[in-house]
């Protein structure tokens, strides 16, 4: 289990315990999973360096630091999944780092099922982080930057049913 992971899990007691319904950590964990850093191929970190280019960074350093959302969904709307040959997607859900005392909401992409950090990235190079989240599909992001014309959490706003179904029942489920 990851460190991120275990946090999620002692949060979504918590919550689960103080407010008797289930949390969106809860829900991330039933639905999500966890995702690894592993070093990219050459033909990857290229993809990603030609992804970078077209959202208009110089490079991958260039990102914005707190902008996870803006950063993981300019990459992504560069992405053109029937010319490009590499399965890429852009994911939300939680960052920890391995020695730290939070679970942060955070967006990436992925290559491969490969995590691509670019807004840590430009952070801190040092530090080991853990991933859990969920991929959301490109039609259902770009709804969302439509109806809400803004970089935001797409499991956190309107389309939240869409990411998870049967989410309305469950946060209202009363624990006995």
């Amino acid at each position: 289990m990851t460190h991120v992971e275990t946090l999620m899990r002692q949060l979504a007691e918590q919550f689960r315990h103080l407010m008797n319904h289930a949390s969106l950590y809860e829900v991330m964990l039933n639905h999500g999973r966890a995702m690894s850093i592993e070093p990219l191929a050459y033909s990857e970190a290229r993809q990603i360096a030609e992804l970078t280019r077209r959202a208009g960074f110089s490079n991958v350093n260039a990102f914005r630091i707190k902008e996870c959302y803006m950063n993981a969904q300019k990459l992504i709307a560069q992405h053109d999944s029937m010319k490009d040959g590499d399965k890429i997607e852009y994911c939300e859900g939680y960052v920890a780092w391995d020695d730290g005392p939070i679970a942060a909401d955070h967006a990436w992409i992925t290559i491969n099922g490969k995590v691509v950090d670019v807004t840590l990235r430009a952070a801190d190079k040092q530090r080991k982080n853990s991933y859990y989240g969920i991929a959301i599909s490109l039609k259902l992001l770009l709804r969302h930057q439509l109806k809400t014309r803004y970089y935001s959490p797409v499991f956190e706003g309107p389309f939240q049913l869409q990411v998870f179904p049967g989410l309305d029942k469950c946060m209202h489920t009363v624990r006995t």
